[in-house]
């Protein structure tokens, strides 16, 4: 990890869309792209995504009521919170709202910099930082179509990192376990 420049090939991907069944091939939805890369790269990500989920988890850098993108936690879980929250309102006569939110794009517009800067300030090691800030600027895309490789652009991508970068950045360090101290003991709610 302590690399200071990543290999091009860890950061160089060759897309080549595939054609959904019966969808017309002029529409640009109707394709799925399928990113191939280097199974080095990929092996190297991966590692590093299990240490920054482990590093997350036990240094509580998530709040406990984040249910997506977390390992031993799942839609039930949310769900089960959430009414058990609602029925804590109901039985105190306090008043319940419910937002439900899909940011569309989330994942792929993830400027590098804000997001480094969020997790800096979060708590997260530079090392880390430095290496996810090079790992995910000055990317290759290269794509395959009819057999015809068009030219390369740059491009920000974060693969494996995603959800679990998308949620700490979402959070900002606003979203604290002290928050929901008032709430605790709510799952318990009959």
């Amino acid at each position: 990890m302590a690399l200071k420049k990543k290999p091009e090939s860890w950061k160089t991907q060759c897309v080549i869309p595939l054609l959904k069944l019966d969808k017309p091939p002029e529409d640009p939805n109707s394709y799925r792209p399928i990113s191939l890369s280097s199974c080095i790269g990929k092996l190297n990500e991966n590692m590093i995504k299990m240490r920054f989920e482990y590093y997350v988890e036990a240094n509580n850098i998530i709040p406990r009521v984040q249910y997506g993108f977390r390992r031993g936690r799942s839609c039930v879980d949310s769900l089960i919170s959430l009414l058990s929250y609602l029925k804590y309102a109901n039985n105190n006569n306090k008043s319940s709202v419910c937002v439900f939110l899909d940011v569309q794009g989330a994942f792929d517009n993830i400027d590098p910099g804000i997001l480094v800067q969020v997790l800096s300030d979060t708590g997260i090691p530079g090392i880390f930082c430095h290496w996810l800030f090079l790992f995910l600027t000055d990317r290759t895309l290269y794509i395959r179509h009819t057999n015809i490789l068009h030219d390369p652009r740059k491009v920000s991508y974060c693969s494996y990192h995603k959800p679990i970068i998308t949620t700490i950045e979402s959070t900002d360090g606003e979203c604290t376990d002290e928050v929901y101290n008032e709430l605790d003991g709510l799952n318990d709610v009959q």
